[in-house]
């Protein structure tokens, strides 16, 4: 049965004048709860709980909290509580949590002003250029025109990548800047990438924000970053001294499989993830890098390369590099070991090094056959086939001197 006007009215003020519960005006009014409600919230109030307020732990450090508060706002609760305990303070964190998050300052919204235009006014065109192309009445420009939209990835599009990349420069301890804006696709590169160099930062993207995505340990992360930013880099730098990446389909998609280029990158990403050695993972982002600029290289050649030079050793990497430089002859023994009664255990370390490599072929001796590790002859050593390879793609001619100078040492 509907409730007249005056009973509204009746109901309001017993409520707002005399501050009489709805339960308590119910029994009243001879009315049932729900509706003596339903009047109060139609009029604008709301049901008054007559629930006494038990007093809390809180209550003699409100102040305390509120001034901590209002000189850093950003302040954890669990400094707050810590420093409540200090002051006397034995209840739970949990209920500190609560009264911070009730006490804590408010952020101020800012106000935007929504750029609005009918349909048709107003359009974006962003061009970039990739040099010219021949055609059958001479040149023209090769480029790309998109219209409503950037080609540009915005580094939040990518942030476990970019995570890594920044965590990376505690192994490579160089600049990222080059990194980012070939991971970015920043279209004031494209000119000097070309199309083939836009694709091949497109493909280092995408394999590295996907393996970033997954559960990666604090050093695993490093490592995926200092690879992805001492590829990015190598690109960049070779790509402004006018050197072309490679386009014989290396870095094309095709409709039943990923690029080439994504697989390899994949491959070399994910084996400088796992690898302990962590002065290797600088030559392997160089690795890759230099396959991006050789049509040479096949993508299988690249495959088993790769996984050779996973297979070495940082001490191999050292052993290439002596192996390729001919200055470093005339500081190594010129016999090999089979007269040689005593070794120390850096010697045979080395010298098996040096056999592993040989039995791989990547190194010769001169011609001579070597039974085993005594019938090395350092002097002789010469990188030949896949670790001519290797060293070249690698760059282990970029070692450090200070890196050579134990194995130096014990083959002189």
């Amino acid at each position: 049965m509907a409730i007249s006007d005056s009973e509204r009215s009746e109901i309001w003020r017993l409520h707002s004048v005399d501050g009489l519960s709805v339960g308590t005006i119910a029994r009243l009014m001879g009315r049932h709860h729900s509706t003596v409600a339903r009047a109060i919230a139609n009029r604008g109030g709301r049901p008054k709980a007559n629930i006494r307020k038990r007093a809390s732990k809180l209550d003699a450090f409100a102040d305390l909290i509120a001034e901590t508060l209002a000189a850093y706002p950003r302040m954890p609760a669990s400094n707050i509580y810590h420093i409540a305990a200090k002051h006397g303070y034995a209840g739970s964190e949990a209920t500190m949590r609560r009264k911070v998050a009730e006490l804590r300052p408010r952020k101020s919204s800012e106000a935007f002003l929504r750029l609005g235009v009918p349909p048709g006014e107003q359009a974006q065109v962003d061009r970039a250029e990739f040099g010219t192309i021949a055609s059958g009445n001479g040149e023209r420009t090769f480029g790309n025109n998109m219209m409503g939209g950037s080609p540009v990835t915005k580094p939040n599009e990518y942030p476990k990548l970019r995570r890594a990349i920044d965590e990376g420069v505690e192994i490579t301890g160089g600049a990222i800047g080059s990194a980012l804006g070939l991971i970015s696709g920043d279209p004031a590169l494209a000119p000097v990438l070309g199309a083939a160099g836009v694709a091949a930062g497109s493909a280092l993207r995408q394999v590295g924000n996907e393996i970033a995505g997954r559960v990666l340990g604090p050093r695993e992360r490093k490592r995926l970053g200092a690879a992805v930013s001492v590829i990015a880099s190598d690109i960049h730098k070779r790509a402004l001294r006018g050197e072309k990446v490679r386009t014989d389909g290396f870095f094309t998609e095709n409709p039943n499989k990923r690029s080439d280029a994504e697989e390899v990158a994949e491959s070399v990403l994910l084996k400088c993830q796992r690898e302990p050695e962590e002065k290797k993972i600088q030559y392997m982002g160089h690795f890759f890098a230099n396959v991006a600029f050789d049509p040479q290289i096949s993508a299988e050649m690249a495959h088993q390369l790769a996984k050779h030079a996973e297979q070495m050793t940082y001490r191999q990497f050292c052993i290439l590099k002596i192996a390729i430089c001919y200055n470093y002859r005339p500081r190594l023994r010129e016999g090999d070991y089979r007269g040689q009664s005593i070794f120390s255990v850096e010697l045979q370390e080395v010298l098996y090094e040096c056999f592993h490599l040989y039995g791989r072929g990547f190194v010769n001796f001169g011609g001579d056959v070597a039974f085993g590790p005594t019938d090395i002859k350092p002097r002789t050593m010469k990188a030949q086939g896949l670790g001519l390879h290797l060293a070249t793609l690698l760059n282990v001619a970029l070692i450090p001197e200070s890196d050579l100078a134990a194995t130096l040492q014990q083959l002189g």
